[in-house]
């Protein structure tokens, strides 16, 4: 098995779980002034539909990285 170095890669299906990981933070803290949690929370199974949708459309275009080096831990 040779060993893929690509930092960026087409996306597949495994990988929804992850990004969402990401993105659903993310989205969070940038929107929950507009979006308050308490009435508006992030919809993860829609936008997970919405990522699967994406990767089967021929004409769209995802990707996804990948970490190359370890990140030092979160203080706690």
């Amino acid at each position: 098995m040779v060993a893929d170095d690509r930092v960026l890669r087409a996306m597949r299906p495994v990988d929804v779980a992850a990004v969402l990981g990401v993105q659903e933070p993310a989205a969070v803290a940038g929107l929950s002034d507009v979006f308050p949690q308490h009435l508006h929370p992030f919809p993860r199974e829609v936008i997970a539909d919405r990522w699967r949708a994406e990767l089967r459309d021929p004409a769209v275009d995802c990707s996804s990285s990948r970490r190359t080096t370890k990140w030092p831990a979160s203080p706690r």
